[in-house]
């Protein structure tokens, strides 16, 4: 059996990680959004839809442990 702060700690760490995989994935949509406008042009409208289409396939494949639990 595993004590309690080895426990606590696995779960604060896994949160904290969790946390900072979904900023990054977030970052990564912002820059892929404003990479596809730079190159194919268009607005604002454009520049969301592709962090839309970036962000939703990330947070699926990184949280499809968690879903399926």
């Amino acid at each position: 059996m595993m004590d309690m702060p080895v426990i606590y700690g696995r779960i604060v760490n896994g949160l904290v990680f969790k946390a900072l995989g979904i900023i990054f994935i977030y970052l990564g949509g912002e820059l892929f959004g404003e990479g596809l406008v730079k190159i194919v042009g268009g607005g604002e409208v454009f520049e969301t839809v592709a962090l839309i289409v970036f962000i939703i396939p990330s947070l699926f494949i990184f949280l499809k442990k968690d879903l399926q639990k």
